[in-house]
């Protein structure tokens, strides 16, 4: 069932991108966060990962996603927490790429590491992972060694976790 969903979940994420990339291409601007925190905290209290993916797809359309990393935050803690490491580095990989398209590249994993650290799902050590590994595949060591320093040995026990997962 949880390969059903993280399928799910996959088409989910590339039909968003794939209808959103215009809208999350556009300049970025870090400016206070405006999505309202039910938002976000209804994607995080999904019951299903298809719920949470439902809610992100409906609440994204109306937000714009360059301003606010709200939204990217919640349903990278829920799959994180459900375990779906690959579709959640899937999801920050895709945020990465067009958050540097308009943005300071030394910004980006600053602003999604602060984001990022907003939310207390219980899965911030595994999510701090995924985005170590996602960096690290990027070429973005530098960024994925600043995000490991911030509290190196618990990323490293929950980056071990992943990887062997």
């Amino acid at each position: 069932m949880e390969a059903a969903m993280s399928k799910y979940s996959s088409q989910n994420l590339k039909t968003l991108f794939r209808i959103k990339s215009q809208v999350i291409s556009r300049t970025i601007v870090a400016l206070p966060f405006s999505t309202s925190p039910s938002s976000s905290a209804a994607i995080l209290n999904a019951k299903t990962c298809s719920e949470a993916m439902r809610l992100f797809n409906s609440t994204i359309l109306r937000t714009d996603p360059t301003k606010d990393l709200t939204l990217h935050s919640a349903i990278i803690h829920y799959l994180t927490r459900a375990r779906l490491y690959l579709d959640a580095r899937c999801l920050i990989k895709r945020l990465i790429e067009n958050l540097r398209k308009n943005s300071n590249p030394r910004k980006v994993c600053s602003l999604i590491f602060n984001d990022l650290g907003k939310i207390d799902s219980g899965s911030s050590c595994n999510v701090f992972g995924v985005l170590i590994i996602a960096l690290s595949e990027m070429g973005f060591v530098d960024d994925a060694y600043w995000v490991y320093q911030k509290d190196g040995e618990s990323y490293l026990l929950c980056m071990l976790v992943m990887l062997f997962y």
